[in-house]
């Protein structure tokens, strides 16, 4: 196997620009967050509903222009894409709630170690849906 050949394919290239963006989505809620609530003192329940809107919007952008190479920019396509896009984190979102309950109080697996395997899963999950739901390009 000839690994420069499997760094420069393309779906390589995709799974490090969306890691990457991943990390920087997750700034984009921490960082919103701290200035919120120490800054400018919004109460923290409010404060982490904005900061989570404003990763998921930056997470959409970046994943259509920069991770799947998505130029389309036209309204109609804009908005089911982000309608797709935040469901479908709505339904990650809840199966990280449920699988993370499970594991903590069913089996008693400690929380961070269940709060990492989840988020694994929960990242697996949202690149598929990206893909193959919100970002596929149409063929011909």
């Amino acid at each position: 196997m000839d690994i420069k050949k499997i760094m420069r394919s393309e779906r390589v290239r995709e799974i490090i620009v969306y890691g990457i963006f991943g990390v920087l989505a997750t700034v984009v809620d921490f960082g919103s967050y701290i200035i919120m609530t120490r800054l400018f003192s919004i109460d923290e329940h409010l404060s982490n509903v904005l900061a989570q809107f404003l990763a998921i919007i930056f997470a959409f952008f970046t994943n259509k222009l920069f991770v799947f190479k998505d130029k389309d920019l036209k309204w109609k396509t804009l908005s089911v894409q982000l309608v797709k896009f935040v469901s479908l984190r709505l339904v990650t979102l809840a199966l990280n709630s449920i699988l993370f309950s499970f594991m903590v109080e069913k089996f008693h697996i400690n929380d961070i170690l269940s709060k990492i395997v989840v988020a694994v899963v929960v990242v697996i999950l949202n690149y598929i849906f990206s893909k193959l739901i919100i970002f596929k390009h149409k063929k011909g």
